[in-house]
């Protein structure tokens, strides 16, 4: 069995690093309140960072939401700026 191990994009490390570097620093000098206060910073941004992998479903006339986000309508319109014909909003 494979352990989890959650990806984390690389743009965050430097924030990320810089962050744990800090919250040890605090720890290290006493200042118990302000390394826990980035303790959790430094754990929301890591929750922020995360890259997942999504699972994408198979199948035919399928609409996706990017950035794992989630289709809440698709509604018929007509887009008269450019293409000027029926489009699907999302």
């Amino acid at each position: 069995m494979e352990a989890f191990r959650p990806k984390i994009a690389s743009d965050g490390l430097k924030f990320i690093v810089g962050l744990a570097i800090l919250t040890w620093i605090f720890a290290i000098f006493g200042c118990i309140y302000t390394s826990v206060l980035f303790a959790v910073l430094t754990c929301f941004v890591i929750f922020f960072f995360r890259d997942p992998d999504p699972e994408i479903p198979e199948g035919d006339n399928l609409i996706l939401a990017p950035a794992h986000g989630k289709v809440v309508s698709i509604i018929s319109s007509l887009e008269n700026d450019f293409l000027n014909k029926d489009m699907k909003r999302v």
